[in-house]
C-alpha cells in the first residue's frame, strides 16, 4: 500500500499503487470531492427545469436535458418543418382503420403506426387472445393463439395427428409438390413398377422395386469381379491339409521362434508359421518351406521380401505358373539378409 494524502484536508490515505498512479487528485470522502469539484445548478434547454451538474461536465456539455425524452422533444425542434422527415402525413390506423397525422421519420421507424396509445394496447390484446378449435384428426378442443386462426384452416391437437393426417391426405395426387409418377424396371426382377419424380436422382441408372430386390442383387450379382470397386481377389487358398501342416510344423519347432527364441507361453498366444518361398514366387506347402516365427519375426521377414521386390506386399500380383520345389539353399540364404 501507498500513502496518499488529501487535497482538501490533507489527510493522509492508504492506497494500492496502481491506484495511486492512476489519479491525480485523491480524496478521503464524498464531502472533499464535491468541496473540490462543486456542483452548479444549470437548466434543461427544453422545459427549463433547474438540473445539479458538476462545474467540469458544464463546461464539457454546451446543452444539458433533464432526462432523455426533453433530448429527442429538442432534437425535434431543432430539425424545425423545413426537415423532410418533419414533415407530416396522413396514414390509417393499423388497428381502427381511422385517419391519423404521423410524421415521415414515424411511418419510416414503425412497419405498424396507430392514431393512439389505446388502439395499440387493444392491438396488442387481441393478438394475445386465443380460441378453441376441434383436432381435424381426433376431435379433441385445444387453444390456438389468434395468429394461427387467420393462417390456417386444419387444426391439430399434436404431432401424431398432424402426421397422420399428412399421411392419408397430404400425399400423393393430394400433395402441393406432386410432379406426376414415372414407369420404371426393376434391375433384379425385371419388373415395372411407379415411382413419383422427387423420389430418385436422375443421375441413377438401377432401380428396384422393393428392398428385397436390392439387397439379393448386392448378394447375387454385384460381387466379386461384377463389383465397382472390385481390386482383385484374395491370395491363393493354402489348400486343404493346410491346419495339419501348421500343428506339424509347431510340433516340429517345439513352439518356439527359429529367428528369435522366443517361446509360445512368453509370446502369450500361437507363433505363426511362415513361407520362406513366397507362394507368390513359386513356394509350396512342404515341410521344408515352412517354418515357425513370432509376429514381430514374421513381419521382418515379410517388409524384407517386400523390399526386395521393390514393391508393396500387397501389390504383388501372384502368377500361375508351375511352382517348383524349393532348394535347401534357398531355405539357408532365406535368414542371410
Amino acid at each position: 500500500m501507498v500513502t496518499v494524502y488529501c487535497d482538501i484536508c490533507n489527510k493522509p490515505i492508504e492506497k494500492t499503487p496502481s491506484r495511486a498512479k492512476r489519479s491525480e487528485h485523491h480524496f478521503c470522502s464524498k464531502e472533499c470531492y464535491y468541496a473540490f469539484n462543486p456542483r452548479v445548478a444549470v437548466f434543461c434547454d427544453f422545459c427549463h427545469a433547474p438540473i445539479n451538474r458538476k462545474a467540469s461536465a458544464t463546461k464539457r456539455r454546451p446543452h444539458n436535458f433533464c432526462n432523455k425524452e426533453c433530448y429527442f422533444n429538442w432534437q425535434s425542434q431543432q430539425r424545425g418543418t423545413e426537415d423532410p422527415l418533419n414533415r407530416k402525413q396522413t396514414i390509417l390506423c393499423f388497428h381502427c382503420k381511422q385517419e391519423a397525422t404521423k410524421s415521415l421519420w414515424e411511418i419510416k421507424k414503425y412497419t405498424k403506426t396507430f392514431c393512439t396509445r389505446e388502439c395499440y394496447d387493444q392491438w396488442k390484446a387481441d393478438q394475445r387472445t386465443s380460441e378453441e378449435r376441434a383436432c381435424t384428426i381426433c376431435g379433441k378442443l385445444r387453444r390456438f393463439d389468434a395468429s394461427k386462426l387467420k393462417r390456417n384452416d386444419l387444426f391439430f391437437c399434436s404431432m401424431k395427428c398432424r402426421g397422420a393426417w399428412t399421411s392419408k391426405e397430404n400425399r400423393g395426387e393430394n400433395h402441393p409438390r406432386f410432379k406426376g409418377l414415372v414407369t420404371l424396371m426393376c434391375k433384379y426382377c425385371k419388373k415395372e413398377f411407379e415411382r413419383t419424380r422427387t423420389s430418385f436422382k436422375k443421375n441413377n441408372k438401377k432401380f428396384f422395386c422393393s428392398d428385397h430386390c436390392v439387397y439379393a442383387y448386392m448378394r447375387n450379382i454385384q460381387r466379386g469381379e461384377n463389383h465397382p470397386y472390385w481390386r482383385g481377389g484374395r491370395y491363393p487358398y493354402y489348400g486343404e491339409d493346410w491346419r495339419e501342416k501348421q500343428r506339424r510344423v509347431r510340433n516340429r519347432d517345439n513352439n518356439t521362434c527359429q529367428e528369435c527364441g522366443i517361446t509360445k507361453t512368453q509370446n502369450g498366444k500361437n507363433l505363426q508359421v511362415h513361407h520362406i518361398l513366397p507362394r507368390s514366387q513359386g513356394g509350396t506347402n512342404d515341410m521344408a518351406n515352412l517354418i515357425l516365427l513370432c509376429n514381430s519375426c514374421h513381419l521382418r521377414q515379410e517388409w524384407k521380401i517386400s523390399r526386395a521386390r521393390g514393391s508393396g506386399l500387397l501389390r504383388y500380383r501372384i502368377e500361375n505358373a508351375k511352382k517348383p520345389e524349393p532348394s535347401t539353399e534357398i531355405v539357408q540364404q532365406h535368414f542371410a539378409w
